[in-house]
């Protein structure tokens, strides 16, 4: 059922799924999470940092709304049509509350969706971000016709310099090197990566 009015929906349901742009991100939440009954469940899907503020996704909803106990963020190497072709997937959802991962792992699994969680809320939300400047680079290489040796040389590198920002920022090491950092990674630096393409167009 669609519906203009966010009341109607908010108030009578037990998970809110936020994904607009991460620019979008604070105006969205702000606009509704008055209406969000505090016992619900709040995930996030959005990559990427909030321009200005440079919080991450979840950071925001915490800026937005400080009462806000409920919540996740889901991130992964994911392309959105072949989810939707029900192709196998696996992805990450972290909080910083695990129970409250688990909660949001038994909303969303499937046998051809899997669902991995963790606390580690900071790492997942970094991987996800981090990988977006990689993926554009990796697509500018391409575009300049320089190569798979040094894509790969490229890939490696960033992803080192992800991790040791991420450590810095108070993320679990290992995070980064599973499905929200280098699988994300690799997905992103291939086509139809919009960053990737974004990145191959600047190369030509």
């Amino acid at each position: 059922k669609s519906t203009h009015d966010p009341k109607q929906v908010l108030q009578q349901s037990d998970v809110v799924v936020l994904a607009p742009p991460a620019r979008y991100l604070r105006s969205t939440y702000s606009s509704i999470y008055h209406l969000i009954p505090e016992e619900t469940l709040v995930v996030c899907g959005t990559k990427g940092f909030e321009e200005g503020t440079n919080l991450t996704t979840f950071q925001v909803l915490q800026d937005v709304n400080p009462t806000l106990r409920y919540w996740a963020i889901m991130s992964g190497p994911n392309f959105a049509h072949e989810i939707v072709r029900r192709l196998y997937t696996e992805t990450v959802i972290a909080s910083g509350d695990i129970s409250v991962a688990e909660r949001s792992r038994e909303v969303f699994k499937t046998d051809r969706f899997k669902l991995f969680i963790t606390d580690d809320a900071i790492g997942v939300a970094l991987g996800g971000s981090l990988k977006n400047p990689i993926a554009m680079i990796v697509g500018i290489i391409e575009g300049r016709q320089m190569g798979s040796n040094a894509s790969a040389s490229l890939i490696n590198k960033g992803l080192r310099e992800a991790n040791r920002l991420a450590v810095v920022m108070g993320a679990d090491e290992r995070t980064l090197y599973g499905l929200s950092g280098f699988a994300d990674v690799q997905l992103s630096s291939k086509p139809p990566g919009r960053n990737f393409l974004a990145g191959f167009a600047i190369g030509q």
